[in-house]
């Protein structure tokens, strides 16, 4: 799984290991990326639970006590899930991203959206697809990490229906939800051959 655990703009990565066919126990592992195309492993800092042993079978990220950081939760084989809180601490900024789509019936996620954040020189961008991995759904609000710039430079929100939306200098530190009135996007008509 893809996240940026300390908010540079660089997504990291975590991986859940384990061997379902033996019930093999393996340690999970997370990879800071150097932003310089190379990872390197931090789980050796990331807390005790990457020294144990599990048959992990998914993870999945999602912001559990909504302080901006996402943390994990590991699915493993014939044992309990586990949380792994995110308490990293950064002078690193952030900013929640929650497109959604407005029915006559209600409001509900804009599945299909993408979103595409620009910040302290970095271009992010994140579907709004929550399936992510085997056996594993993902917070449906995008997280993004700003680095040292306290706001987006610009958010742009391309909708399911093809419309584009984008806003200018959003503050950062915090969550937002922009809202878009559903619309069917019509397919061109099918031309029968006789």
């Amino acid at each position: 799984m893809l996240f940026d655990y300390d908010h540079d703009g660089w997504l990291d990565l975590f991986t859940v290991n384990g061997s379902a066919q033996h019930e093999y126990g393996q340690e999970n592992a997370i990879y800071r990326n150097r932003g310089n195309g190379k990872f390197e492993s931090v789980s050796e800092a990331a807390g005790p639970h990457f020294k144990e042993r599990h048959v992990g079978r998914g993870g999945t990220g999602f912001d559990y006590d909504n302080d901006g950081r996402m943390d994990l939760v590991v699915v493993n084989l014939n044992d309990k899930a586990i949380l792994l809180r995110n308490e990293t601490r950064t002078a690193n900024h952030w900013i929640t991203v929650t497109p959604r789509l407005k029915f006559p019936t209600g409001i509900r996620d804009a599945y299909g959206a993408r979103v595409i954040v620009e910040a302290d020189g970095l271009r992010m961008i994140e579907d709004m697809i929550p399936a992510r991995g085997y056996l594993s759904a993902q917070d449906p609000r995008l997280n993004f990490g700003l680095g040292k710039s306290d706001h987006a430079d610009s958010i742009e929100i391309r909708w399911p229906d093809g419309q584009v939306e984008k806003f200018r200098s959003v503050r950062g530190d915090r969550f937002v939800v922009y809202t878009h009135a559903a619309t069917a996007v019509r397919r061109g008509s099918a031309k029968r051959h006789r």
